[in-house]
């Protein structure tokens, strides 16, 4: 009786199982709000994402202009859907909203109503109450609307929806496909009056539905009706940007529509061109009261400098580098970066204050030391590249210091340098930038980053490989060496790290310039570690490799490769071989190119009356490669990798 039973019970559950994998995998977008269906509450995960923590189910946005006061605003009416699915995702529940409301009175501003939300467990339905809506202030410029939604647990369906008003109709959000979570259907839809010309960019590699049409609206009671363009777009099963080693913006590459205004036409009555240039931009900020005349101002730090006697160095280095070191030590780095400036008084007071604060306060300094200085406008780079051809002051958040020791030279310095130096700045200001009253200036090219090693040992008889390494950092690997060190739990945990990477004991560690203010940094380790000796030894000569793994794996990829800079690393072991052994096989000397030859990697191994050595140097000439340069960048890094996984043969000689 139980084998006649047992098959219909094991195709009973097979089809059970076939029908919610097929609801999982083909469930319909709701864009009814308010009351989420059976299917949203049962799902359990993203059909095509079964890592997400969470996804988006519906998130619509209408937006549309409103004429009122006589002028026109924008309006943005937004609903969103989310499924929480595991613990983790909880905290997709704290929803901040951000807009735009200056502190002073006046002046254009965007304001958020009619906030509600609600969450969903089975059978119960809780509502949030408005005492949980808060709000802050995160700059001059920004407010933050925040709230939680209450009673969220893995399953719940959270629903929640506000409206945000600008009176300012030039300026049009990007909207953004794509988010840090899996988005089933998503939709935006805009209604612009025929009077605003805008240009419309939509990228990303995730395609999305597109429809344009020609309406008709009154704005204005007991007017004709206007013309206007109607936008339409949608998304499905569109996956989350997710965060890449090797992007510093992922949402840059994500499926958007940015919006930029080109002109007003009112036919025979008002015409004006709303493309924004570069002198433009300069002009709207040497104006401004927190940028333009806090360079213009004084320096207030002027009896300190003469105390220091700043003004009687020679070396322009080292009087511009003074001049910082001395600022240091009165304001510190609060670890922010901003465009526009506080009151030098208050900065003084607290003593410490954003980049944009200390490199105010040095270009007054430089000034009165008769040191030409100049901002370089920028968006650091996990803002996405700065938009050069078509500028805005939305698109930029800080800025880094120019400074001149004459016409054909320049030295880039920024307040958050704290352990870098002239041109040795963080990697996320290694970007373009727009020199006010100048030009174009890419960061990056003056970025360097050497790293060499040299490694002497001997090999003795019972096994013990014992020797000196001796390691320099210079540019931008100096930065990081001493980033990491000073930022280490304890000197104990960091030299156990390096000796867990060099698979080594460490006898002796120094390292020499780590609270220097200079570009470089000199590290010596004594080690010793243990070799299986054998009548065949099998000896790896590569301790200290530039990837430990190799760092593409994919066959394809979406996002280009970015590289912190440029790079260069060179590598020699020599090794004393005990007496009784030879070297059976040696590994050809190799040159390994990318496909532009913008990667280069030499390594080369000799044995010469009982002394091996190997060398190798990596130099990665450029730090951006795209998508279609991937397949040949992955095959290098694949070859290389076998290179410096190559290993000596020693054998031992017979008696």
């Amino acid at each position: 009786m139980k084998k006649s039973i047992l098959p219909f019970l094991i195709l009973a559950l097979s089809l059970l199982f076939q029908s919610q994998v097929s609801a999982q995998t083909s469930i319909q977008p709701n864009l009814k709000f308010g009351n989420p269906t059976k299917e949203e509450m049962c799902i359990t995960q993203c059909p095509y994402d079964s890592s997400a923590k969470a996804m988006v189910l519906c998130n619509i946005t209408d937006v549309s202009y409103i004429f009122a006061a006589n002028t026109f605003k924008i309006e943005y009416s937004i609903k969103k859907r989310i499924k929480i699915l595991s613990q983790e995702g909880v905290d997709e529940a704290n929803i901040s909203i951000p807009y735009y409301s200056p502190q002073a009175s006046g002046g254009s501003r965007e304001s958020i109503r009619s906030i509600k939300a609600t969450a969903y467990n089975m059978m119960v339905k809780t509502k949030m109450s408005n005492d949980l809506i808060f709000e802050e202030r995160l700059d001059k410029q920004q407010m933050l609307a925040k709230f939680t939604v209450p009673q969220v647990k893995a399953g719940t369906v959270i629903e929640y929806q506000y409206v945000k008003s600008r009176d300012f109709y030039y300026h049009i959000d990007t909207w953004m496909a794509q988010e840090t979570i899996p988005t089933l259907y998503t939709a935006y839809d805009i209604e612009i009056p025929g009077i605003f010309v805008f240009n419309l960019e939509q990228t990303g590699s995730n395609s999305l539905q597109a429809a344009q049409e020609a309406g008709n609206r009154t704005y204005v009671t007991n007017s004709d009706p206007e013309q206007t363009t109607r936008y339409s777009f949608k998304g499905n099963n569109l996956p989350a940007i997710k965060s890449d080693p090797f992007v510093w913006c992922p949402a840059m590459y994500a499926s958007k529509i940015d919006f930029e205004l080109r002109s007003i036409n009112i036919p025979g009555q008002y015409y004006k061109n709303f493309t924004t240039s570069w002198k433009d931009i300069d002009e709207m900020l040497m104006k401004d009261e927190d940028f333009g005349d806090r360079i213009k101002r004084g320096n207030p730090l002027k009896d300190e400098m003469k105390a220091a006697r700043l003004d009687t160095i020679q070396d322009f280095k080292r009087k511009v580098t003074a001049t910082y070191l001395l600022l240091k030590k009165i304001v510190k780095w609060d670890g922010t970066y901003a465009l526009f400036g506080n009151s030098s008084r208050n900065v003084l007071k607290e003593g410490k204050a954003s980049n944009a604060d200390l490199n105010f306060l040095l270009m007054n300094m430089l000034k009165s030391l008769n040191i030409k200085t100049a901002p370089l406008v920028l968006r650091t780079r996990n803002q996405g590249f700065l938009p050069l051809t078509h500028p805005s002051i939305e698109s930029l958040n800080t800025f880094v210091v120019g400074i001149y020791e004459n016409d054909s030279t320049m030295y880039v310095l920024d307040g958050s340098a704290e352990k870098g130096y002239l041109d040795v700045l963080p990697t996320k200001l290694l970007t373009n930038a727009h020199i006010v009253n100048g030009g174009e200036y890419d960061i990056m090219k003056k970025a360097t980053a050497k790293h060499s090693i040299t490694i002497k040992a001997t090999l003795k008889n019972d096994g013990l490989l014992e020797g000196l390494y001796a390691s320099k950092y210079y540019g931008i690997s100096s930065l990081k060496k001493k980033t990491s060190f000073l930022e280490a739990k304890d000197s104990t945990e960091y030299v156990g790290n390096i000796a867990q990477e060099l698979n080594a004991n460490i006898q002796k560690y120094a390292l020499k310039g780590i609270r220097k203010y200079s570009p470089q940094v000199e590290e010596k380790i004594q080690f010793d570690k243990n070799i299986d000796m054998g009548d065949i030894i099998y000896f790896s000569p590569v301790m200290e490799k530039p990837f430990r793994e190799v760092p593409f794996t994919a066959e394809k990829r979406d996002m280009p490769v970015e590289f912190d800079c440029p790079m260069l690393e060179s590598y020699n072991l020599i090794v004393d071989i005990p007496q009784g052994y030879t070297i059976e096989d040696v590994p050809q000397p190799k040159i390994l190119r990318s496909p532009d030859k913008s990667i280069i990697f030499r390594t080369q191994s000799q044995y010469r009356d009982g002394i091996l050595s190997t060398m190798y140097t990596f130099n990665i000439k450029k730090a951006l490669f795209f998508q279609d340069e991937y397949p040949g960048l992955k095959n290098f890094f694949e070859d290389v990798y076998k290179e410096l996984n190559n290993v000596i043969v020693l054998k031992k000689i017979s008696q």
